[in-house]
């Protein structure tokens, strides 16, 4: 239901991902969904999680590039937070064997 999106070039434009498309927003309304303007210091991330994250870039993106956490990356993320829906969302992590490498 929502997405965290950290403008990395430009981290001012945060408050203007929360407006246009944040919780409330008329896009919310719309869709059902919502994203969420952080900045650099929003999550606890080890200082190399950059190296880890995946790329996604496809016709559904109309070509634009967008770069996603590393699965554990975010787990522990998560797990720093410590709030009730983040202990949730690692549960449902573990629950659903998402580490398991093939």
């Amino acid at each position: 239901m929502e997405a965290d999106i950290y403008p990395r070039q430009a981290p001012d434009l945060a408050d203007e991902i929360d407006g246009a498309i944040g919780e409330g927003s008329q896009f919310h309304e719309t869709y059902g969904y919502y994203a969420q303007g952080v900045g650099p210091d929003t999550a606890i991330l080890p200082k190399d999680w950059m190296t880890r994250v995946h790329r996604v870039q496809n016709n559904n993106t109309n070509g634009r590039a967008g770069y996603c956490l590393d699965v554990l990356d975010l787990f522990l993320a998560k797990a720093a937070a410590g709030r009730d829906k983040d202990r949730e969302f690692c549960m449902a992590l573990l629950e659903y064997c998402v580490f398991q490498r093939s």
